[in-house]
C-alpha cells in the first residue's frame, strides 16, 4: 500500500524556499560589508562596486548553477513519456474502479487539469 508524503514533501520545499531566502539576503549584507558599505552617507566607490556586485554580478553567477545542472539531467521527450506509462500503470493498480466517473482526471493523472 502506498503512503501519503504530500506534507513532508510541503514541508521540504518550504524549508529550502525560506533557507534560501534568509541565506540570499545574508550574502548580499556580508557582501556589502565587505566593501565597506556604510547606509545614510556618501557611499565611497569601492562601496559603490560592492553594490553593483552585490546586485548584479552575484546573482548572475548564481543563477548559472541551476542551469548548468539542467543541462545535464537526463530527461528526455523517450524518458517522460515512459515515466507517465509508469504513473498511469501504478495508478490502475492501485485505485479503486473508477468507472462511475467520479473525478476529473487530465494531464499526468492531475485532478482537474483535464484536456478535454
Amino acid at each position: 500500500m502506498g503512503r501519503r508524503i504530500t506534507g513532508l514533501v510541503y514541508a521540504g520545499v518550504l524549508f529550502s524556499m525560506k533557507m534560501g531566502i534568509a541565506l540570499g539576503g545574508a550574502l548580499i549584507g556580508w557582501v556589502l560589508a565587505g566593501y565597506g558599505f556604510v547606509p545614510n552617507i556618501v557611499q565611497s566607490p569601492h562601496a559603490l562596486l560592492g553594490i553593483k556586485i552585490a546586485f548584479s554580478l552575484l546573482p548572475a553567477g548564481l543563477s548559472l548553477i541551476p542551469i548548468v545542472c539542467l543541462f545535464f539531467y537526463p530527461l528526455t521527450d523517450e524518458r517522460l513519456v515512459e515515466i507517465e506509462r509508469e504513473l498511469a500503470s501504478r495508478r490502475t493498480k492501485s485505485s479503486p474502479d473508477t468507472s462511475a466517473g467520479s473525478q476529473d482526471v487530465g494531464v499526468a493523472g492531475a485532478p482537474g487539469l483535464s484536456t478535454q
